[in-house]
């Protein structure tokens, strides 16, 4: 008797969500937008919409994320803290799905510690909603990580969101987060002559970066299958030297979150002595799942230690769960992904941006020699900007959004959509 009343009650809860979600209708993913954010329309201040994300008419933002059960059901709505969360039907491949809205106001969605802070207080607070969701503790890192991925981003904060490249701050480190499909390339130099301890360079030597298929990154995926080229057993808490990508290795096979970090200033002459490596590019590799202290290292916190960023490299590469590569006498990192510029693929650096694209593409969208779109977009010149306007109305642009291509909307940004960085798989068409 108990499990009849027990199922009758849960189709009567399915039901009452149903016509809830009959009620509010079926969301449709919009394409990516870039707009204006509320302080301005200046390049520095355009932000982009992710399809998932809307704007409510009362300032405030949502999102929706997709939990992995769905056969659950939930309750209509909840609130706690600055977070409203309430179910929606989503529409996925041709498919309804369930999701969940979650809604605050916009400076929360903006900054990313608060919105952070506000996730973790509704998922630590309204168990009742989740566990209607039957979502497990361990949903709970990728519940937050989408949402913070899926908020407004401005050019600068989307490269560091996608890159990990911080911002311009004397104390954080210089890195850039190698995914699948990007190509890293080592410039070496080695000592010249003797006289002059002058470097002599060796050239580029460049690799591709590939999934290991465990949630970590690998470099030359051939080598890394059959092993590296060499018998050195490396361990953890070391700065190994390699001097091509087939000797790299990872320790005990363990799957590796890859960074390339920079110093501030390269060793300008080769000396006797071997320079710091801590004054030369390191490959940085976090062993799976990175302890949350680490990311710490590379971003102090308001109050830092009285350290320099090569004090925290250099106790960084001495830990257990780090294990640090430079490259030859003083390989230089260069990083790249590809992009489909008018249907063809094109290799472009990390940080380039659409009026690099277009600059490619159309050199003569300028009136002036040497002038080149971005800078136009400062200048004062109309001819100039109206040229620059009419190429982006003419431009298709899509971006990799859920395994799958979106269309890319610059129409109301104007020229000022020039300013946001390319990534991986976007698609130009002119």
């Amino acid at each position: 008797m108990k499990a009849k009343t027990t199922h009758f009650r849960c189709l009567m809860t399915r039901l009452a969500l149903l016509l809830v979600l009959t009620a509010t209708g079926c969301t449709t993913p919009h394409p990516f937008k870039i707009l204006a954010s509320d302080e301005g329309a200046t390049a520095s201040r355009i932000e982009v919409l992710p399809p998932t994300t809307f704007a409510q008419r009362d300032g405030r933002l949502s999102t929706i994320y997709i939990p992995a059960n769905q056969a659950a059901t939930c309750m209509p709505e909840a609130s706690f803290g600055q977070i409203q969360a309430q179910p929606v039907s989503m529409l996925r491949d041709g498919k309804s799905v369930f999701g969940i809205r979650f809604t605050a106001p916009a400076s929360t969605f903006r900054d990313r510690d608060r919105l952070e802070a506000a996730l973790a207080d509704w998922w630590d607070r309204d168990i009742d909603f989740r566990a209607c969701y039957a979502m497990p503790a361990a949903e709970r890192a990728s519940l937050i990580r989408t949402v913070l991925q899926q908020r407004p981003l401005t050019p600068t904060a989307q490269l560091d969101e996608v890159f990990y490249i911080p911002s311009r701050d004397t104390t954080n480190l210089r890195t850039v987060l190698l995914r699948p499909g990007m190509q890293v390339c080592a410039n070496d130099a080695v000592a010249g002559d003797n006289t002059t301890g002058d470097w002599k360079t060796k050239g580029a030597v460049c690799t591709w970066v590939a999934d290991d298929s465990h949630g970590g990154v690998t470099l030359d995926a051939t080598a890394s299958h059959f092993g590296p080229l060499h018998n050195t057993a490396f361990e953890y808490g070391n700065i190994y030297r390699i001097s091509a990508w087939a000797e790299f290795s990872v320790p005990a096979r363990d799957s590796l979150v890859l960074l390339a970090v920079y110093p501030r200033d390269l060793p300008m002459y080769a000396q006797s002595e071997e320079p710091d490596p801590t004054t030369i590019p390191l490959l940085v590799g976090l062993k799976i799942p990175p302890a949350p202290e680490i990311w710490s290292a590379f971003r102090p916190p308001p109050e830092p230690p009285p350290d320099t960023p090569e004090v925290r490299l250099s106790t960084l590469c001495s830990r257990h769960d780090v294990v640090c590569y430079r490259f030859g006498e003083r390989g230089v990192f260069s990083t790249s992904f590809t992009v489909f510029l008018n249907g063809a693929p094109n290799v472009v650096a990390v940080g380039t941006t659409l009026a690099d694209a277009l600059a490619m593409l159309a050199p003569d969208l300028t009136t002036r020699p040497f002038a080149s779109a971005s800078s136009i977009v400062q200048s004062e010149d109309p001819a100039a900007r109206e040229r620059l306007s009419r190429a982006l109305g003419r431009l298709k642009m899509s971006r990799v959004f859920d395994a799958g291509l979106t269309p890319v909307d610059v129409s109301n940004a104007g020229i000022n959509a020039l300013a946001i960085p390319l990534l991986p798989g976007d698609r130009l068409q002119w």
